[in-house]
């Protein structure tokens, strides 16, 4: 979400097997890697926002099975860009941590992202009652994914530092809210330190304390 300086913000062998519904798919040069003591629960995070389901190996490769046909209501731009990641040449390595110097995610360039799962579960799946365009879980989730998968793809140049990676970070959430028939496009993230605050180009304002978790969201 923000850079590292700014801090805030089933293993399948090589085949390919047609079940009555999923088709395995063979990753075994896999390109999204998660490691850390909450690897399994990150990659399951990510797999229900894509409708598939994932399996992170011994090794922190992922790998996914999907349906042969996506569920109405599923986001095609989170289930194609994840797709895009395993089968791209360039590895998205991302590491579960935890603790108060990151909110949700940080940006180490080249493909390399920290993630605090515990920070993601604090997100609501869904909007929040009364508020259908808030920001979701997997909203910030796909970011987190696309703002890697642009710096693994630019590594070494200007295009892969974290500005550039941001915007695509941030093209991505707004390809998902269409998805998902949510109005409003991100402007930005940020907030005081601790805190996602969320600003969208039709006005409204999400904000998640994670500097104080015993104060509930506030939808502006």
């Amino acid at each position: 979400m923000r850079d590292s300086v700014a801090r805030c913000r089933i293993f399948v062998g090589p085949f390919t097997v047609i079940a009555a519904t999923l088709i395995l798919a063979s990753t075994a040069d896999a390109r999204l890697i998660i490691r850390g003591p909450r690897a399994d629960d990150l990659a399951r995070m990510i797999a229900k926002c894509a409708c598939v389901e994932a399996v992170v190996g011994a090794s922190g490769n992922v790998s996914i099975s999907e349906p042969l046909r996506l569920p109405e209501g599923c986001s095609k731009t989170f289930n194609s860009l994840l797709k895009n990641i395993i089968d791209s040449r360039n590895d998205v390595e991302v590491t579960t941590v935890h603790g108060d110097d990151i909110c949700v995610d940080a940006f180490n360039g080249g493909g390399r992202q920290s993630a605090d799962v515990e920070d993601f579960e604090g997100l609501p799946e869904n909007p929040a009652p009364g508020h259908p365009n808030a920001t979701t879980r997997c909203q910030i989730l796909i970011h987190m994914l696309a703002e890697a998968f642009h710096g693994a793809n630019n590594a070494g140049k200007p295009e892969g530092n974290y500005g550039p990676s941001h915007d695509a970070g941030k093209q991505a959430e707004n390809s998902y809210r269409e998805d998902k028939g949510q109005t409003g496009n991100v402007v930005e993230h940020g907030g005081p330190a601790g805190d996602l605050v969320t600003d969208y180009d039709d006005g409204h304002q999400d904000t998640y304390h994670y500097s104080n978790p015993a104060q509930p969201p506030e939808y502006r």
